[in-house]
């Protein structure tokens, strides 16, 4: 398993018992690492921002590379079928917390979606 902080390492430990090795946010370098190494199957844990940062197609998550936050998060939503003003609401947030306060429950729908990318 990787993990991108010290708080996905958290998590991860907390919930799976296996390894865990922190990459910070070169993810997609750390993947092709493990895959190089033999692995088969690949954990990463994540906090939500990562998570759609990733969806969004960016392999370093780094601030200084690029962000996607918001448009991945919204185009989650739209494909969870979220519409309307809360839809708008989250097109307009500044953070991945803040567009997850406005979705409440629905919160739980959209993010399943970032990992499939549909």
């Amino acid at each position: 398993m990787i993990a991108s902080g010290n708080r996905a390492v958290s998590y991860a430990k907390a919930i799976y018992e296996m390894p865990v090795v922190k990459v910070g946010d070169l993810i997609g370098i750390s993947v092709k690492e493990a895959i190089g190494l033999g692995f088969h199957r690949i954990v990463i844990a994540l906090l939500p921002g990562k998570a759609v940062k990733l969806a969004a197609g960016l392999m370093n998550t780094h601030s200084s590379i690029g962000d996607a936050r918001i448009e991945a998060i919204t185009w989650a939503a739209v494909m969870a079928e979220i519409n309307g003003e809360l839809l708008r609401s989250i097109a307009a947030s500044k953070t991945v917390g803040e567009a997850l306060h406005y979705l409440g429950d629905a919160a739980g729908r959209v993010m399943r979606v970032i990992p499939r990318g549909r």
